[in-house]
């Protein structure tokens, strides 16, 4: 699924949100939202993210609230998060122009356009930021996401590695579906350099499927036998509390 943008000063995004602290290493970050996304993953926290948003703000409107929070709140980067903001045609002009304020722009994707990937990589640097989901081994994905898409989510790892952006690539642990077994198989998809972070599950939000809100949070044991494996084999692992 892709967004056309037919109205040239309609931007990706659907809502402007907080200041944050915690989403962009190193920086203090404006979060900006857009409000589709071409997944459904059962365990999504922004369900009301995935199905489309009605509602689009103008670039002025956007670049005027970032303006703005750069003068009042410090900010030195700006997150785009969703939903999936690498299915709007619109990106490339939104990061072009945000860089434009001389801001850092943190991008947080599933990883299954790695065309855009590739473009995106041509206006970002070492200053910028990239997260991609890692959701699990690709041969598995269309049981947690609906769609057949983890090769494209591999080939998008492989396009960060051929670049100077910094990246991470995320995972969201579950342990009745990250299994040990599952696991290995993830490390031998991915590089022993490549950033990985492991998440807890959590269902104390709503969540895009009913099935995932009653399974149980990822304990926090778990989540460390996970990054033990991997560690002892020298990845380059953490934890995200």
């Amino acid at each position: 699924m892709i967004k056309i943008d037919d109205n040239a000063n309609i931007s990706p995004i659907c809502s402007i949100g907080q200041v944050s602290l915690m989403d962009f290493p190193g920086k203090i970050s404006l979060m900006l939202w857009v409000g589709s996304c071409n997944l459904k993953c059962g365990f999504c926290h922004n369900p009301t993210l995935t199905e489309g948003s009605t509602q689009r703000l103008t670039y002025e409107t956007v670049l005027e609230a970032v303006e703005k929070a750069t003068g009042r709140d410090w900010v030195n980067g700006v997150v785009i998060s969703g939903g999936e903001p690498t299915i709007f045609t619109g990106l490339y002009r939104l990061i072009t122009e945000i860089k434009k304020l001389k801001l850092a722009v943190k991008i947080d994707s599933n990883g299954t356009r790695p065309t855009v990937i590739k473009d995106i990589k041509n206006i970002l640097d070492v200053k910028d930021y990239i997260a991609l989901d890692y959701k699990i081994v690709s041969s598995e994905y269309n049981k947690l996401t609906g769609d057949i898409v983890g090769d494209r989510v591999l080939l998008s790892i492989d396009e960060l590695r051929q670049s100077t952006i910094p990246y991470e690539l995320r995972t969201t642990i579950i342990e009745s579906i990250h299994t040990p077994e599952i696991f290995r198989q993830m490390m031998g998809e991915i590089k022993k350099q490549d950033k990985w972070v492991l998440q807890s599950f959590s269902n104390k939000h709503p969540l895009l499927k009913k099935e995932f809100q009653i399974i149980p949070p990822t304990s926090k044991e778990y989540l460390e036998e996970l990054h033990k494996i991997a560690k002892n084999k020298g990845y380059n692992i953490g934890i995200r509390e």
